[in-house]
């Protein structure tokens, strides 16, 4: 769990976002740099953390919640985000989009 808090405040500290921000309106920038060099959605990567420490209690909950949240993350939000994304940033995300991967490596 520490792990997971460390990572989500160093993505947020490296976004400059606040930690109680319920809204954070429009983008106004791409943020292709620091975690963002290895995966389009660090933030949903560490918040998979958690899960997959399940693993230590029990591999069969961790593989099966992780499953779940990989996959309702990205048909229920990341989607959506990244339509917003393209709108806004076009040519510029499309190419940080070929070049970096949604979730990690090979997700």
């Amino acid at each position: 769990m520490l792990v997971f808090f460390l990572i989500a405040i160093m993505i947020q500290r490296h976004m400059k976002l606040s930690l109680r921000a319920s809204s954070f309106g429009d983008p106004t920038r791409l943020v292709t740099d620091g975690v963002f060099r290895y995966s389009r959605n660090p933030i949903y990567v560490a918040f998979l953390v958690p899960l997959l420490v399940l693993g230590y209690f029990s591999i069969a909950a961790a593989v099966l919640s992780s499953l779940v949240y990989l996959i309702s993350m990205t048909f229920l939000v990341i989607r959506r985000e990244e339509r917003v994304l393209q709108t806004q940033f076009g040519q510029e995300y499309s190419d940080y989009r070929a070049s970096v991967p949604r979730w990690f490596a090979f997700i």
